[in-house]
Formats: C-alpha cells, structure tokens, sequence
C-alpha cells in the first residue's frame, strides 16, 4: 500500500493509530496465495520462484485448496461430521474422507465417538478440530506502528503486541519484531507447534525480486532494494521445524491491502463474490484483490494499488490538483486517504489523541467543514470507480483499514448518496462500495491466518 504521510505528523496521533489490537476471534480469517506455477516431476530441479510459460492447472493444488475450505469450516463450527462437509463445501464424500484423513494424521482434527445413526443405518463419526495443534506468527510494519499476534489453529488470539515507532528503520523494525517472536514462543506450549511467521507491511513488495520499492513509503532510509525474506527470515524458523520433520515452517510476505483483503474474503464465507476488491483506507491507500477465493497478486505482486491513480475533477485542471509525493499532481490518496483527513480538519492540538476520539471531536467541532471533506473525498474516489469496473468486475468494493468505523461509514454513506443521484450503471462501471467487517486489525490477522494455510500447500504442508 502507496502512502503520502510525511514525517512531521504528530507521533502522538500516529501512537493512537496503533492502539488498536486483535481483540476478536479471528477464527474465519484466511489467507490463500495463487499460484498458477507448474510442478516438474522432480520439484527439486527447478526453484519455487520460476514460474513456466504456459502454466497448466495442478490436481496436487486444487487437493490444497479444498483442504483450506475444510479447515476454514472447523475454525467456524469446530465440529463436523463428514456428511455435514459434503453438504457445505459441494464435495464429494470420498474426498471429505480423504482431507479428513490427512489433517487427522497431522492431529489437526481428533475422531469423536459416534453420536448417532444415519437414516441408512451406519454411524455418523464427528470430527472436532484440536486448536492447540498449531499456532502462527502474524506481524505487521507500518509507518506509525509495529504490531504482532500469534494464533493458535482454530483462529483464536493466544496473545498480541503493539509499539508506537514513527518511520521505522529496518534495524528497528527487525529489533522489534524478534522481541515480539521471542516473547510469543516463551507462551507455554507455543515452541512444538509453530508453523512460522508471516509478515505484512505497508509499501510496494516486489514478490519476484523479494525487494521493496519507492522507500519513502516508509519513510526511513534502507528500505528501497532490501531482501525482505533474507532480513526476516530468521524471525520464521521456529526450532519446532525439528520435531515435525513432514512441515516446514512457512515465511510469509504481504502488503498490508493484499493481506486485509484475503482476510475479509473468508470473513465473508460462502457470502462472499467470485470477486471483490478490499480498498485499504489508512495512512495511505491501498487495494487487495480476490478472485474465486484466491489473491490476485498481478505479475510481481503489485496488483491493485491504486493509490496514484488521477482523481481529477472535470471541473478543474491537473497543474491545479494536489503535488503527490510520486511528483505527479492529483493521485487519490492526496484526496482519499487518512493523511488527507488529518492534514485538512486535524486540529492543533490533536498530539496524543486516539483515532476515534479526534474523528468524534472533528464531526462535532467542525460538523460543516467534516461533512463537505467526506462529501469531496467520496467525489473524488467516485472518480476512479469506473476505472475499478470495468477492469476488475468486483461484485463488490469493500472500504476498510485502521481508522474509525465511523469515518468509512460516512464516506460509504456519501457514495451511496452520490449512487442515488446518477444514474449509473451499477454491474460495469460502478459496482456497489459497502463498509468491510474488518477494519482496525483486518491485515494483521489476515497474515498470522495465512500461515496456518500457506502449511497446507503441498510444497510446505501435508502429504499423501
């Protein structure tokens, strides 16, 4: 996710903004990589990262993916009989059989006693998902905060953290997230079953170099051309690697907007469309996207940022539009963004205010100016909707990200009355915008839970 923030916004609103940490269960919160790459008969030739030309579609990987879905289904009900699979995930019954076989061997799942007889006679045998068979690291790098969480396999937080560091370096990022590791693995139990860390962070991540781009994203120095998974890696290899020879611990690397966006996906579970696009409203401004229940990283893993996209008006030029960090003038986040709330209405005295307190004081104080800002920023990402549109198709738009819930629902509110006072045509060049379910912590819990699913892909995770 692209962001505009510059280094003289007070630390102590940026403080705020990382008050908020996991507190709800984050049990149907998953994270799913597509992959179209090919897998040569002996893997070990060719490295994971070479993609091939013409891709061909992979049993091995469908088997993972409805794997992910089986899985998904113990975290929301935590009970199931194989029956009771079938009829919610359309599979067939010997499949059901066989991925149940395969998380029992791993003791993901343990077999309960029948409890009743079918109509034909023949015993219902239950399954119930052991949640303290494995856990996972999440954390997240931001320009005002750096937070962690560990999950424990039915999705429930087992305990998280959260600092206040403006800017931060690589070394004080790496500092303070190997504390975070260091103090998540003391938790009793936590050392035999962690499957790995994954990390999600705000700024453009080039998956194919393993590098991130235009550093002042971040803001500090030593960014731009940094190997993220050779800096990090040591934070993802648990010495529980040993004792479970059959799974690797898993590194997993995301921006903020990707990673929010598959975690609303399985928030949303057999509701959700075969696509949707999750608009990250934060200090920046970012877009994950998800098609048929798998992220869309484009070529390189820069897919829907959409943050220098031009929100020009027809009523005005672009010499006159707002100067973007980028050095072009009118891109959305100088207009849709956090940073443009705080740098329009944010008061003088606003150090050491949390998110909601300040949102709540500027819509009483400032109630005009409050409403023609949110008026004008829908107006300006109503804008770039017909160019979301037609390109993606997203049955829907979802704005979330770490601001307060009021905000977002205000400025939904404002495309909604935009919507009503057009006419427009809803499926192509204006699909519908709604309010995410999760906002404050969607990408932190969207990486720590897609650990746990990155452990069920075949290179990593479980075996025939």
């Amino acid at each position: 996710m692209e962001a505009s923030m510059s280094a003289s916004l007070p630390e102590g609103l940026l403080r705020g903004l990382a008050s908020k940490t996991a507190s709800r269960k984050p049990g149907c919160n998953i994270h799913m990589r597509h992959s179209s790459k090919t897998l040569p008969e002996d893997s070990s030739l060719v490295p994971a990262e070479l993609g091939q030309e013409t891709p061909g579609i992979n049993a091995i990987l469908q088997r993972s993916h409805n794997t992910q879905l089986v899985l998904h289904l113990f975290q929301l009900h935590r009970r199931l009989t194989r029956a009771e699979i079938a009829v919610r995930t359309g599979l067939t019954f010997q499949t059901v059989a066989n991925i149940l076989e395969r998380l029992h061997k791993r003791r993901w799942v343990r077999k309960l006693p029948p409890q009743r007889l079918t109509v034909r006679g023949a015993e219902s045998v239950p399954f119930e998902l052991r949640g303290d068979a494995a856990c996972s690291i999440g954390l997240q790098i931001d320009r005002d905060h750096i937070s962690g969480l560990i999950l424990n396999l039915a999705g429930e937080p087992l305990s998280s953290k959260s600092t206040s560091v403006l800017s931060p370096s690589p070394n004080q990022a790496l500092k303070t997230l190997g504390k975070f590791v260091k103090e998540f693995r003391e938790i009793p139990g936590v050392e035999r079953h962690l499957l790995g860390v994954g990390i999600a962070f705000s700024g453009l991540y080039d998956a194919i170099r393993d590098q991130i781009d235009h550093p002042h994203l971040l803001l500090a120095e030593g960014w731009r051309g940094l190997r993220v998974r050779e800096t990090f890696g040591n934070l993802s290899n648990p010495a529980s690697a040993s004792a479970r020879p059959a799974a690797r611990p898993v590194s997993l690397i995301q921006t903020d907007s990707h990673a929010a966006a598959v975690g609303e996906y399985w928030e949303r579970f057999g509701q959700a469309p075969r696509c949707l696009a999750y608009v990250y409203f934060g200090i920046g401004l970012g877009c994950g996207i998800i098609y048929r229940g798998r992220h869309f990283a484009g070529s390189d893993g820069l897919a829907g940022e959409i943050a220098h996209l031009p929100a020009i008006l027809e009523t005005e030029q672009r010499k006159t539009a707002r100067l973007c960090e980028c050095g072009r003038r009118g891109c959305l986040e100088t207009y849709f963004s956090f940073s443009a709330f705080l740098r329009d209405l944010g008061p003088a005295d606003w150090k050491g205010s949390a998110p909601e307190a300040l949102v709540e004081s500027v819509r009483k104080e400032k109630k005009g100016q409050y409403r023609r800002w949110v008026q004008q920023a829908a107006r300006r990402f109503w804008t770039v909707l017909p160019v979301l549109g037609p390109l993606l198709n997203p049955g829907i738009v979802l704005l979330g990200g770490p601001v307060p819930a009021i905000l977002l629902d205000d400025l939904v509110a404002a495309l909604a009355e935009i919507r009503s006072m057009e006419a427009v045509d809803d499926r192509l060049f204006y699909p519908r915008v709604e309010r995410a379910r999760l906002n404050q912590d969607a990408a932190l819990i969207g990486v720590a839970t897609g650990v746990l699913y990155e452990a069920l892909r075949p290179i990593f995770g479980l075996k025939e």
